[in-house]
This record gives structure tokens, sequence and C-alpha cells, in this order.
């Protein structure tokens, strides 16, 4: 199927089986299933049951977005890669589920019930990429990308979930309602975020378990930020933190690049550390030194430490350090953060130690932690933007 043109636009293609025969469980393959050549807001499948077209065992790409005339398109409530049911890998292709190259503003999925595609299975290749200077603000919502329809079994694309290349400005996943992606099971990466790459936001996503937050679907590597800028992994606003769990090497790993943010994520259970860096950058990791309870604080933890500003003049730099508590099912690699604690504002002024102390009386709001829990903290520099990696981990105890 090929829509091509600037004037192509509003077509919507509902209900079909595209590679598959008219049951869906049995690959007939074209090259490329859908093209849409430089045409501009189309609608392929949709949110009622019946638009969902079943787009799999093709040679070539799943579906393909071409050119910076193919604005505005939206694919919605497809199965990409896997049979009618969801369940049972189709997907034969030597390219991705999914390509956007070159294209703006176009959406996979949607916030919307019935918007998700199942986007699996994708044997030799990618679910999504999204590459080029001229796919700008892409966003990539709600889907279920590396598992089956229900989220509870690994139905793996090979390279990666989801791939940014180059591309500036695309959201995957949100922090409202419906916008994040469950992306698990994949062979190697969730989610990898490639050189050029400016100003991608990955948010509210479950990255490594099922739908469910809990069944542990890992992939290789849970987010993997390379050679990009201006990066943010998680975010400020509620919903926006990421759950990045069970993954078979490393949660986040960030190698070169500028300006990687990773803020209020859960990160926990990873074969590998939960952040790592590589080559380190000069961003201070904090030194956590004490963690204690009192009998009265209920469950508010005294926590102190410091950290070595980066600061290389005599000016005030600002710090947020977040601190994160791990229990210990989830310890087994304690160079992580489970859950969000709190985080606290500090002032560096020029190179040198920075001290941070804070608890009950403090001013500062905590989430209640627990004796025998293990805290860990990062910090992230307000002027770079840059975030360090989880510090040491301390375990809480009690003060009599």
């Amino acid at each position: 199927m090929a829509i091509r043109g600037d004037t192509s636009t509003g077509n919507r293609l509902l209900g079909n089986f595209i590679g598959t025969t008219p049951s869906g469980t049995v690959a007939r393959g074209n090259g490329t299933g859908v093209l849409l050549d430089g045409a501009s807001f189309n609608t392929v499948g949709g949110t009622a049951p019946g638009a969902r077209n079943v787009i799999a065992g093709n040679r070539s790409y799943g579906v393909k977005i071409l050119g910076i005339s193919a604005e505005g398109n939206r694919l919605q409530g497809n199965c990409i890669g896997t049979d009618v049911s969801g369940t049972v890998s189709l997907g034969f292709t030597s390219e991705a589920g999914v390509l956007i190259d070159g294209a703006p503003t176009n959406v996979v999925g949607g916030v919307e019930p019935g918007a998700r595609n199942v986007i699996s299975g994708h044997n030799n290749s990618t679910g999504v990429v999204i590459r080029g200077t001229g796919a700008a603000a892409n966003a990539v919502l709600g889907n279920y990308i590396g598992t089956s329809a229900d989220g509870r079994a690994a139905l793996p694309n090979l390279g990666a979930g989801v791939s940014i290349d180059g591309a500036p400005n695309a959201v995957v996943g949100g922090a409202g309602p419906g916008a994040g992606n469950v992306i698990s099971g994949n062979t190697n990466y969730g989610v990898v975020i490639g050189p050029g790459t400016s100003g991608c936001r990955v948010e509210g996503n479950l990255i490594g378990t099922g739908a469910n937050g809990i069944i542990p679907l890992g992939n290789g590597v849970g987010v993997w930020v390379l050679q990009a800028i201006n990066t943010r992994v998680g975010g400020l606003a509620a919903g926006a933190g990421n759950t990045i769990a069970f993954n078979r090497s490393y949660g986040i790993l960030v190698t070169s690049g500028s300006g990687t943010t990773i803020r209020a994520n859960s990160i926990h259970r990873n074969a590998g550390s939960g952040i790592s860096r590589a080559p380190a950058v000069a961003q201070p990791v904090p030194l956590v030194g004490l963690a204690r309870l009192s009998g009265a604080d209920q469950g508010v933890p005294f926590v102190s430490g410091s950290f070595l500003s980066s600061s290389g003049s005599p000016g005030a730099t600002t710090y947020t350090v977040e601190f994160f508590a791990s229990d210990g099912a989830f310890a087994s690699n304690r160079v992580q953060g489970q859950r969000l604690v709190g985080r606290l504002t500090v002032v560096g002024v020029g190179p040198g130690p920075v001290p941070f102390l804070f608890g009950p009386g403090s001013g500062v709001s905590f989430a209640p932690v627990s004796v025998g829990d293990w805290i860990t903290a990062t910090a992230t520099n307000e002027l770079t933007g840059e975030t360090s990696t989880f510090s040491l981990p301390v375990q809480v105890g009690r003060i009599a």
C-alpha cells in the first residue's frame, strides 16, 4: 500500500491485512507494507477494534513514512509484526517495523483508548526508528513495543524497541495518562538515542517490565544515550519518571554527548549499574555518609553527605540532589534507585566540597523509608543539565 505526494492528505487505512493471509495468521509478505511518501495527515488504523490493521510478514519495512512533507500522520491500534492476536511473531522484516525518515510531527500510538499499537516480533530489526534532522517532534505514545498484546510476554524486536537517530525533539512516552509505552523484551536495547539527536524526552514508560510494572521482561540495555545532546530521561512533572527494571545489562547507559538529565525514575533490578556513564563526565557523584531513622521521625530519614562541585569558577552553581531507596528484595545490584524519596537543592560556590544535610525539620518533603532500606543519590548540575551516576549505597539504620 503506497500513498504518495503532498496532496495525498486525509486518507484512512482501516481493517486491512497487509502482508498476511485474510485470517491474519500466516505471513504472505510484501516488500514494504505501508508507504507514506511525502503524504501528510493520513491515519493508518484507528481506535475502534475494527479499524486495526495487521501489518506483518513483510520483507522490508512494516510502515515507512518518508520525507519532509510527510507530516502529521498517525499510526493507531495496529498489530505491526505480529499476527492478528498480537501474540505470535510474523515480523520477518529485514528493516524496522516503523520507519519515520526525515518526516516531522507524526504520532505512533496515542493516549486515547484503543490507540495502542503492538510493535513486536521483528526478528531481524528494530521496532520503531526515527531518523534524520527533518524528522522533528515525532511522538511514540502508549504502545507495546517488544511484548505481546496483553503486555505479559516478550515478543522481541532484535535491534531495539525504539531508536532515535539524529532527529530533534522526539518524545517517547509522556507524563499524562496513557502516554507511556511498554518497551520491554527487546533483544539488544529498549530505547537508543543516537548521535546527533537533540532534545529527546523519554518519560513515563515501563522499560524492562510487563504492562503491570512487575513482570520481568528485560531488554538488553534499558536506555542507551549515544553522543546525543540535551536528552531527558524522566522529569519533574508527576508521572514523568520511567520504570527501568530487570534489564539484562545497564538500566541507563550514557556514552558521551552532553546535557543528559536523568530525573525521578524508578531504576532497579537491572543486571548492571542503574546508571553508567562512559567516559565519565565532570559531574560530581554524591557521597552519602549517613542514613538514619530516629524513634519519632515516622520514616523520614536523616541523610548527610557531600560531593565535589564541578564549578571551575568563583560563581555559584546550583545542583539538585535526588535520593532513592531500594528495599532488600530489589537490591541484587544496589547501585540503583527503586523509588524516589525526595530531592534537595544545594549550591556550590567554586570548586570544592558541597555538603548536604536534611531530615525531619529541614523543610524538605520526603517519602517514608524503613530500617534496612538502601539509600542512593544522584546530583544534577542545573547549568549543564548533566546528571551523575548513583552514589554508593548506604543502609538505613536507627538512632535510639
